[in-house]
Parts: structure tokens; C-alpha cells; sequence
């Protein structure tokens, strides 16, 4: 029958939580009263109790530490975050089992506990509760009791993490990890990642024109996705990362405002030779302006050359098409489509084709600033629907938060 050797089990756990065994000579402890039930598959055994006598001063320690008078088993990886302790346990032998014990301290008089084990042939849950008695006692041989080395978790700035591995160059994805929240790294509670030393340079970042392109493709992409029952900060940054990332900073997310933000950076973008976004943004008032331009400064038969290495990327990517008035050519190669076309606010009006690749704004806004040859774009699944490529960068965007902590 499994019932006795449950109780050999049971008999180990309550060894393996209660007080340590060492040599001859007698110190004064402190008496608590431990309550343990057992459950395991198939047997759950009635809630025991019986008193300790356990030192002064850390008795959380001392129900950690394993029975001496059990030789086989061995207590590793002491741990303690605040008031919270754990450590792994293995016994050898014909009883052989591993486990996992974790305490909590409730306050001065009671603490609480659960191991979780296993051995050959199953597994068992043990929860206890401890309640300080008060009484003086003698406790056994305590003389060579030495308390654990106490190995604080390491404390994690999660926040700084995320800053640090998603970084300003993926906005969309930290915007999200901003406003999913933290433990704290000392365990007391959540942490706000828009209260870090790191959060104004997101702020920033939103507001050049590589971080809004990459932001508002991104929000344009989700565009069919609807906003869920009770949506919570996650939910609405994962769909409207522009919007709720201009929110989340402080910033006017009105339309109006977002235009006039749009209109600023494209100011930006040309004043820096990011002409990639300069078009995708803004082409509709400033296309006459960037040909005159092309036409001024692009040399040699086919316009790609320039003696002015301020206009090198204008002239390398768009130089040909802008001299011969190819406009829905420029746009094309500057990441725009069809689809995209949005007159009100002058983005991509007079592109033709309906077939440019998911992430055509990061390339020709991102690749054009450089005046890389990257600019250009490649054409996508003309049958992926829409639904599809709003999925596609929802996935695309999770896989890059389980980055952030070495997830899977």
C-alpha cells in the first residue's frame, strides 16, 4: 500500500521543515506550534500539529535548514526576497524525493509555508503554519547551528531592462513594455517605468521621425483591430501605439496635433536629409519642392549623383524618378502604396501600387533618412487580407516583449 510510505514522506516533510539537530550543548529558544497537511495523489492526510523549540532571532532560518538526525537529505538554495524565503530540498535513498519549500513571514508571531515534492512514483503538496508559542524552552543542541548564508535574489530594475534591451530603435514593442508593468526589485510592489530615469528618452525618441514612422505604421497596420471589452493600458498600446504613446508622454494625441507633429518632423526630416520620410509624410505639399530640388542638385544621365553630400541619399534613391516626374514611383520607392493614401493628412497621395511589403513606412522612412539604397521596398502577398497582417505584426510585436526577459 502507497498509505504507509505517504507517512514516512509526511514524517520527512515534517523534519525537513522543522528544527535542526547538531551537537550536545543546550540553548534557550522559544517555542512555536506547527500545523502541517499533506495532499498527494490519490491520499490527503489530516492536518498534524506539534511544537518546536526553535532560536531566537531568525526562526524562519532554523525551519529551512534540514534534520541532521536524516543524513539523506540536503537543503540548497537558500533564498530571501523581503519577507519571503525558499530553498530546494533533495533526499537520497530509499525515500528519495525532491522538493521546493517556500515561507512567508505574517508578522512576528505566525509565518506560513508550502513544499511542493516528488518522488518515483508521485508528487505531494505540503502546507504549513507556524505560530510562535512564546514559552522558554531548551532547545536540542544548537551549539553548532550556523544560519544559511542568505543569497538575496537578484535584484532586477525591469523597467531599465526593458529601455535597455527593446530600446528607443523599437518603440512600439517598448511602449507596450512600459505600460505592462513591474515587480519592484526589492519585491514591494509594481513599479511605474514612467517615473524611470529612462522614460523621457522614449519621450523623445516619439518625437523624431524614425520613432513616429515606426509608431504610426504600426498603428496604421492595427488599424482593423477592435478595441476589446474593458481594454486595459497594454491592450490599447498594442493597438494605438502612436496615440496612446503620445498619451502616455503627455503629449496632444489629438488629430489635429498629431498633424501638426507630422508636419514638424517632415520639417525635421528634410533639415536632416531624411527624404524618405520627408515623401512618405508629406509629399502632397512638398513633392514639387523636393523635384525642383532633385532637378537642382542630382547629376549624371541618370540623376542619382550629387556633388552635395546633403542631397547623396535624395539623389541616390529618388533623383531619377523626381527628375522625370515619375511621382507614384517616388512614393513607391519611398514605402507608400495605394492603400495607404490618406489626402487629409498628405500621407502617400498619388502612389499606384497596392502590393508594398508590411513595414514599407520603416523602410522608406527609416532607410531613406540614412539615403540608404534600402529604401526601397518589396512587394507583399497580394491575397494576405488584412485581418492577416494586423495578426501578423500583433505576433510580431509579443515575440519582441518575451525578448525582453529571455522568454521562449
Amino acid at each position: 500500500m502507497r498509505t504507509g510510505k505517504y507517512v514516512v514522506i509526511a514524517g520527512l516533510a515534517c523534519a525537513v521543515a522543522g528544527v535542526v539537530a547538531l551537537a550536545q550543548q543546550k540553548v534557550t529558544g522559544e517555542k512555536w506550534r506547527m500545523k502541517m497537511a499533506m495532499q498527494a495523489e490519490g491520499f490527503s492526510m489530516p492536518a498534524r500539529t506539534t511544537e518546536m523549540c526553535l532560536p531566537q532571532g531568525r526562526p524562519e532560518q532554523a525551519m529551512m535548514q534540514q534534520q541532521n538526525d536524516n543524513g539523506n537529505c540536503a537543503v540548497s538554495n537558500f533564498t530571501q526576497t523581503g519577507n519571503k524565503y525558499s530553498a530546494d530540498i533533495k533526499c537520497t535513498g530509499k525515500e528519495a524525493m525532491e522538493g521546493h519549500l517556500e515561507m512567508e513571514q505574517l508578522g512576528p508571531d505566525s509565518m506560513r509555508g508550502r513544499m511542493t515534492a516528488k518522488s518515483a512514483d508521485t508528487s505531494m503538496k505540503m502546507d504549513y503554519e507556524y505560530t510562535r508559542l512564546g514559552q522558554s524552552c531548551e532547545a536540542m543542541d544548537y551549539s553548532n547551528y550556523k544560519p544559511p548564508v542568505v543569497m538575496e535574489a537578484p535584484k532586477i530594475d525591469y523597467c531599465q531592462k526593458a529601455f535597455d534591451d527593446v530600446g528607443t530603435n523599437n518603440l512600439p514593442s517598448l511602449g507596450a513594455a512600459i505600460v505592462m508593468g513591474f515587480p519592484k526589485s526589492d519585491g514591494s510592489g509594481m513599479q511605474d517605468c514612467t517615473t524611470h530615469a529612462g522614460f523621457p528618452k522614449f519621450c523623445a525618441a516619439v518625437q523624431t521621425p524614425a520613432g513616429f514612422a515606426s509608431l504610426e505604421h504600426e498603428q496604421w497596420q492595427r488599424r482593423i483591430v477592435p478595441a476589446a471589452a474593458n481594454e486595459n493600458a497594454y491592450s490599447r498600446m498594442t493597438r494605438a501605439p502612436l496615440t496612446e504613446s503620445l498619451k502616455l508622454c503627455k503629449l496632444d494625441a489629438s488629430d489635429a496635433a498629431v498633424l501638426k507633429l507630422q508636419k514638424q518632423l517632415a520639417a525635421t526630416a528634410r533639415k536632416d536629409g531624411q527624404w524618405g520620410f520627408a515623401l512618405y509624410y508629406d509629399a502632397d505639399a512638398q513633392y514639387a519642392d523636393l523635384q525642383a530640388l532633385a532637378k537642382k542638385e542630382c547629376s549624371g544621365r541618370s540623376f542619382t549623383n550629387s556633388a552635395n553630400k546633403q542631397y547623396a541619399g535624395l539623389c541616390s534613391n529618388y533623383g531619377s524618378m523626381l527628375a522625370r516626374d515619375n511621382r507614384s514611383g517616388v512614393l513607391e520607392a519611398a514605402g507608400c502604396s495605394q492603400e495607404r493614401e490618406d489626402p487629409a493628412r498628405g500621407i502617400c497621395v498619388g502612389a499606384t501600387s497596392a502590393t508594398v511589403a508590411s513595414g514599407a513606412a520603416m523602410g522608406g522612412a527609416a532607410a531613406g533618412a540614412s539615403g540608404s539604397a534600402e529604401a526601397a521596398v518589396a512587394p507583399a502577398d497580394e491575397k494576405a487580407s488584412a485581418t492577416d497582417k494586423a495578426k501578423e505584426a500583433l505576433d510580431k510585436g509579443k515575440k519582441a516583449l518575451r525578448g525582453i526577459f529571455g522568454g521562449g
